[in-house]
């Protein structure tokens, strides 16, 4: 179960409430901090340890996010739903830079083939015209696949001139031999510190306040919602 944590707003008490609740049709461990100050986002923290949460969505701009790490509370990590946006973070790029997908160049990079890497290959080859993948092995039956299934080609093992002049470079892995000055950089390793604003499906009353990417990466992780219905609606890149 993941913990979500909120600010009691208006109606400020000097104690928090903790229990179970339903957010987006997701059952999770719910904190309601009563003053914004560090004390009390202690006693939060100490109530979330002692329900067994390891994992919790707060509020925009959190300022105590250590006092929860104290208690072996971490954030939910939005990167692997990052890994999963890949080609949709490319559409959204391309939009925000006016790019046409018959002229826009994107750069694949990674230090393997994996299954997100290989869905964001097949993805933007089927939208795009140029695409280029840079992985050390293992991708020349994949592309011959992509050749023989839809007739798309992929330009393998660029050089590193070709990657740094692509439009927008998709990295999957750290490479330290690339500038990173392309229009547009979305990095999804660990570390990345990529900011993304997501839409949600309509239908979801999503809960003011909270941050969103941390919400949607947990509605995914549970299975309450697939990558595919979320939309990347802009890119905050901090690479």
């Amino acid at each position: 179960m993941f913990g979500y944590v909120e600010w009691a707003g208006e109606k400020r008490v000097n104690s928090i409430s903790a229990g179970e609740a339903v957010i987006c049709g997701m059952r999770v461990y719910r904190v309601v901090i009563g003053r914004e100050n560090r004390f009390w986002a202690g006693r939060a923290a100490r109530a979330m340890q002692r329900g067994g949460i390891r994992q919790a969505i707060f509020p925009q701009g959190f300022p105590y996010p250590e006092v929860f790490l104290k208690r072996g509370v971490r954030p939910v990590d939005p990167q692997p739903l990052h890994r999963q946006l890949a080609a949709e973070a490319v559409r959204c790029a391309m939009v925000e830079l006016g790019l046409t997908a018959g002229s826009a160049v994107t750069a694949v990079v990674g230090d393997r083939l994996s299954g997100d890497l290989q869905r964001a290959v097949t993805e933007l080859c089927l939208r795009n015209r140029y695409v280029l993948l840079s992985v050390p092995y293992g991708a020349e039956a994949m592309c011959r696949g992509l050749q023989r299934e839809y007739g798309v080609s992929v330009l393998q093992r660029p050089t590193v001139e070709q990657i740094e002049r692509s439009d927008i470079l998709l990295l999957f892995d750290r490479r330290e031999e690339l500038s990173l000055h392309n229009r547009c950089v979305l990095p999804l390793y660990e570390g990345g510190q990529e900011r993304w604003v997501l839409g949600l499906p309509e239908q979801m009353k999503v809960p003011s306040g909270c941050e969103e990417e941390q919400l949607a990466a947990a509605l995914v992780q549970t299975g309450i919602l697939r990558a595919n219905q979320i939309e990347v609606k802009s890119l905050r890149s901090n690479a």
